[in-house]
């Protein structure tokens, strides 16, 4: 018989007398030994593999096995905290930095459903910044972006426009984005324009008149008089304020511009519906153009679109944001790509072009941290009451006030004499 079944039957009470004694004895003796090597604590011993001699009668074969299975336990944990510690290691290593990553604004992640991209989708970077540039930088369309990630948040990018229109120079940005905080390199790549390039948006005019009606005219404004604080009404005279002044000031200013292509700012003389802004832009054969939309009390916020939709690339559209890139789907009914069916989509279809603008805000005012990158207002693409630009143009549709374009002070001259054109600015 076993000791182990000495011991079970000695638990069960089952034992003869002279068994039960001498397994009692017995475990007298090992709980003995066991405070013996307690009191004396001289396990020191038992891992340098010299095997100490207790002089207990017959307690060597109990002794030897107590080091080792001490011995075997140490090795044990020794062996698990290595493994617990590469464990650690590996997550602080690989996974922590992706785990931080989500917590912040990830611009590797695939626009269209939010998992890391593969270099052929467009990353979040991508859409946003095309979204923002053709909202709020003329002719900057940021159309191309290339981001990495270095993990916790902290990323490296590059931004670049590969069409609409073409430059001899094509703009391009570079920079980090560090846990929601975006640092340019160039910020002057990606600042908008001035709010005066724009007659219409560089001060209070009536809308429902031509810009020529207005100049030279004289208005009644409320001021705070400087000496009793009270508000009073004051008369003054409407003089162009746009950064060349009016159509004369700008003729004699382009005509000393050196031989070259310029970025200008077109104010027409009145603001116009969308499609004839289209009639207008074909007539005079502009090529690549963008327009100023007109948002009522937003107005003093230069914020529009690209003139033509005409897609250039094959990318989806984006679910719930209809004609966010110019067009519903890169495929037609035909099943010929929208990129090269040649069809201006802003002259044949009006309705997409509004569609698009209001998709613009909408995305634009959705995605919570790129605003916060960017310092875009919240206010400013609110959709929530009269005010608000989104609102505006669902009630009055699209409305032109200015249009931008890239060409040469020939062209230039000639269109500030079409009588829809008031005044240029050139940068």
């Amino acid at each position: 018989m076993t000791y182990r079944e000495l011991l079970r039957l000695y638990k069960e009470g089952k034992l003869s007398e002279p068994d039960r004694s001498e397994v009692a004895s017995a475990i007298e003796r090992q709980d003995a030994i066991s405070e013996y090597l307690y009191e004396e604590d001289d396990l020191s011993n038992m891992s340098t593999g010299d095997e100490a001699e207790i002089n207990v009668p017959d307690s060597e074969p109990v002794i030897r096995l107590i080091r080792k299975n001490i011995r075997t336990a140490f090795v044990k944990m020794g062996v698990a905290v290595a493994v617990i510690l590469l464990i650690l290691g590996l997550f602080a290593a690989f996974g922590l930095p992706r785990i931080v990553d989500h917590l912040y604004y990830d611009p590797t992640i695939s626009a269209y459903d939010g998992d890391r991209g593969d270099g052929v989708d467009m990353n979040q970077l991508e859409l946003d910044m095309r979204v923002y540039s053709e909202l709020f930088l003329p002719l900057r369309y940021m159309d191309a972006a290339y981001a990495e990630a270095e993990g916790y948040g902290n990323y490296n990018f590059y931004l670049t426009q590969t069409a609409y229109p073409i430059y001899s120079k094509p703009a391009a940005a570079g920079g980090k984005i560090s846990r929601n905080r975006i640092t340019f390199y160039d910020p002057s790549v990606l600042d908008p324009p001035v709010d005066n390039v724009f007659e219409w948006t560089s001060q209070t005019l009536d809308t429902g008149k031509a810009l020529s009606e207005q100049m030279g005219k004289t208005r009644e404004v409320n001021v705070i008089d400087d000496k009793t604080g009270k508000d009073t009404v004051k008369k003054e005279r409407i003089s162009p304020n746009s950064t060349v002044g009016g159509p004369e000031e700008a003729r004699a200013y382009i005509k000393n511009m050196p031989a070259g292509e310029y970025t200008a700012y077109l104010s027409l003389d009145r603001i116009i519906s969308y499609e004839d802004a289209c009639r207008l832009a074909d007539n005079w054969n502009l090529g690549p153009w963008w327009c100023g939309i007109w948002l009522g009390s937003h107005g003093e916020q230069i914020m529009g679109m690209r003139g033509s939709l005409l897609s250039y690339d094959d990318q989806s559209s984006v679910d719930g944001y209809s004609y966010l890139l110019g067009y519903e789907d890169s495929k037609k009914e035909d099943g010929s790509s929208a990129s090269s069916a040649g069809e201006n989509y802003s002259a044949e279809y009006p309705r997409h072009a509004r569609e698009h603008f209001l998709s613009l805000l909408q995305y634009m005012k959705d995605q919570k941290n790129f605003d916060r990158m960017m310092n875009i207002e919240e206010v400013l693409l609110s959709d929530d009451g009269e005010d608000g630009p989104a609102d505006y143009v669902k009630k009055h549709g699209l409305k032109v006030y200015g249009i931008a374009i890239r060409a040469d002070k020939a062209k230039l001259l000639k269109l500030l004499n079409d009588d829809a054109v008031y005044t240029i600015s050139v940068e």
